[in-house]
């Protein structure tokens, strides 16, 4: 004990190891087992945990019609951490709708999934990714609004350093159509699905011309293009997603097309 890392029994898919939790005798460690054992075959076949700590998450997780809210906080932390400032040590995540109320908590481990996974290459889960967070030097917000004027149930994430913030929102209409919505200002919508380049322009004539060009000489198909303006400030958001992969070398074409102010590509 420790058990040798080269013992082949670790090597079995069917084989899972747990830590050592202080039974002192083989006959301890035997009952221990067998029921860690019958409280995993429980798990799969009812949902229910007992005695598993910080598990409280799994459990909501497992509650009828919130799989697809799930799914949406954890694109919208993987795409905000393609986005967002490196740096980043702030994180708000708002809720509103009554359903999503007894949910803030699971939504909110699900977003920091999305963008740790991402952000730093964690392997994150909704049990331990508070504390993955604290780690990385995160701080968290989460805040819960009863209702919101446009969408019946809407999840908001905030992201931010000292001089920047970021902000990214999405919905599910129906029982599973999963959108993003928002982005900072401009109200986008679009599946958040595949390759998707989303930059930021000058709003003025030509610009998306230029980059649906540049995708056609690099023979990428577009799928979808949402398109959303901020008329007083003159600037505009475009979500291209696009059927095939973005090299680097186009990535920084899109960057220095006239008028692009900055460019992202996101990969879901």
């Amino acid at each position: 004990e420790p058990i040798d890392p080269e013992n082949p029994l670790l090597k079995l898919e069917q084989v899972i190891a747990t830590p050592h939790i202080a039974a002192s005798t083989a006959e301890a460690q035997q009952k221990v087992a067998i029921q860690i054992a019958e409280q995993i075959v429980e798990w799969k076949r009812t949902g229910k945990l007992e005695g598993a700590v910080n598990a409280s998450a799994v459990e909501l997780a497992q509650a009828p019609g919130v799989q697809s809210y799930l799914n949406l906080a954890e694109k919208l932390g993987a795409t905000l951490a393609q986005m967002a400032p490196v740096d980043a040590h702030k994180m708000t995540v708002r809720t509103s709708g009554e359903f999503l109320h007894k949910f803030n908590e699971v939504i909110t481990a699900a977003a920091l999934k999305g963008f740790l996974d991402i952000s730093q290459s964690k392997d994150t889960n909704y049990i331990n990714a508070f504390t993955m967070a604290k780690e990385c030097g995160i701080s968290l917000n989460q805040k819960f609004e009863k209702e919101n004027l446009d969408y019946t149930n809407l999840i908001r994430i905030e992201l931010e350093n000292d001089t920047e913030k970021r902000m990214i929102g999405g919905t599910v209409f129906g029982d599973k159509e999963v959108r993003i919505v928002m982005i900072d200002q401009f109200l986008v919508e679009f599946k958040p699905e595949g390759n998707i380049i989303i930059y930021n322009n000058t709003d003025k004539p030509g610009v998306i011309a230029h980059v649906t060009q540049l995708l056609l000489q690099h023979n990428l198909n577009v799928a979808y293009v949402a398109l959303s303006r901020d008329e007083e400030k003159k600037v505009a958001m475009t979500a291209i997603v696009v059927d095939g992969d973005v090299t680097h070398e186009l990535l920084e074409e899109v960057r220095r097309v006239n008028g692009v102010e900055v460019a992202n590509l996101v990969m879901l």
